[in-house]
Protein backbone atom coordinates (compact mmCIF):
# COMPACT_ATOMS: atom_id res chain seq x y z
CA UNK A 1 0.00 0.00 0.00
CA UNK A 2 1.40 3.92 -1.04
CA UNK A 3 -0.06 7.05 -1.02
CA UNK A 4 -2.52 7.59 -3.41
CA UNK A 5 -4.07 4.46 -3.64
CA UNK A 6 -7.71 4.63 -3.64
CA UNK A 7 -9.59 2.08 -0.95
CA UNK A 8 -12.71 1.68 0.63
CA UNK A 9 -13.01 2.49 4.24
CA UNK A 10 -15.99 1.15 6.61
CA UNK A 11 -14.81 1.45 10.49
CA UNK A 12 -16.30 2.79 13.84
CA UNK A 13 -14.38 4.45 16.09
CA UNK A 14 -15.15 4.45 19.61
CA UNK A 15 -14.13 7.59 21.68
CA UNK A 16 -14.29 7.58 25.52
CA UNK A 17 -17.24 6.65 27.71
CA UNK A 18 -20.10 9.11 27.24
CA UNK A 19 -20.03 10.23 23.64
CA UNK A 20 -21.00 9.28 20.48
CA UNK A 21 -19.32 6.76 18.29
CA UNK A 22 -18.43 7.76 14.82
CA UNK A 23 -19.26 5.31 11.80
CA UNK A 24 -16.75 5.90 8.58
CA UNK A 25 -17.82 4.82 5.13
CA UNK A 26 -17.13 5.47 1.66
CA UNK A 27 -14.04 5.30 -0.56
CA UNK A 28 -10.99 7.47 0.17
CA UNK A 29 -7.25 7.96 -0.83
CA UNK A 30 -4.24 6.90 1.34
CA UNK A 31 -1.95 9.78 2.27
CA UNK A 32 0.39 7.58 4.83
CA UNK A 33 0.60 4.01 5.41
CA UNK A 34 3.10 3.53 8.67
CA UNK A 35 2.85 0.99 11.38
CA UNK A 36 -0.07 -1.37 10.43
CA UNK A 37 -2.07 1.85 10.26
CA UNK A 38 -3.52 3.85 7.18
CA UNK A 39 -4.32 7.66 7.15
CA UNK A 40 -5.68 9.13 4.81
CA UNK A 41 -9.12 11.07 3.52
CA UNK A 42 -12.69 9.99 2.47
CA UNK A 43 -13.84 11.74 -0.76
CA UNK A 44 -16.18 13.94 1.62
CA UNK A 45 -12.85 15.58 3.01
CA UNK A 46 -12.83 13.81 6.37
CA UNK A 47 -9.86 12.76 7.43
CA UNK A 48 -9.34 8.67 9.12
CA UNK A 49 -7.12 6.58 10.72
CA UNK A 50 -7.90 2.91 11.04
CA UNK A 51 -6.00 -0.39 11.27
CA UNK A 52 -5.46 -2.34 7.80
CA UNK A 53 -7.97 -4.45 8.39
CA UNK A 54 -10.53 -2.00 8.63
CA UNK A 55 -10.03 -1.17 4.43
CA UNK A 56 -10.42 -3.01 1.27
CA UNK A 57 -7.71 -1.62 -1.43
CA UNK A 58 -9.84 -0.83 -4.72
CA UNK A 59 -9.23 -2.45 -7.93
CA UNK A 60 -6.69 0.50 -10.06
CA UNK A 61 -7.85 -0.45 -13.11
CA UNK A 62 -11.16 -0.01 -13.02
CA UNK A 63 -11.17 3.15 -11.21
CA UNK A 64 -12.53 6.38 -12.54
CA UNK A 65 -10.66 8.81 -10.45
CA UNK A 66 -12.62 11.21 -8.21
CA UNK A 67 -11.68 14.38 -9.67
CA UNK A 68 -12.50 12.48 -13.10
CA UNK A 69 -15.72 11.76 -11.79
CA UNK A 70 -15.98 15.48 -10.94
CA UNK A 71 -15.10 16.73 -14.18
CA UNK A 72 -17.59 14.25 -15.76
CA UNK A 73 -19.68 15.26 -14.12
CA UNK A 74 -19.46 19.18 -15.06
CA UNK A 75 -19.37 18.64 -18.28
CA UNK A 76 -22.60 17.16 -17.74
CA UNK A 77 -24.20 19.22 -16.32
CA UNK A 78 -22.73 22.25 -18.92
CA UNK A 79 -24.47 20.51 -21.68
CA UNK A 80 -27.76 19.66 -20.05
CA UNK A 81 -28.05 23.69 -19.39
CA UNK A 82 -26.81 24.57 -23.14
CA UNK A 83 -30.11 22.22 -24.06
CA UNK A 84 -32.37 23.71 -21.36
CA UNK A 85 -31.46 27.26 -22.61
CA UNK A 86 -31.85 26.12 -26.04
CA UNK A 87 -35.08 24.65 -25.71
CA UNK A 88 -36.45 27.28 -23.82
CA UNK A 89 -35.65 30.01 -26.53
CA UNK A 90 -37.07 27.95 -29.28
CA UNK A 91 -40.11 27.10 -27.48
CA UNK A 92 -40.73 31.14 -26.55
CA UNK A 93 -40.67 32.37 -30.34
Amino acid sequence: MKKGDRVKVDFTHVPDKGQSNFHFSGNGTVDLFEDNRVFGRLDDGRPFCCLTTDIELLDQKNLVGHDESKAINKTFLFLLLVLGCAIAKGCGQ
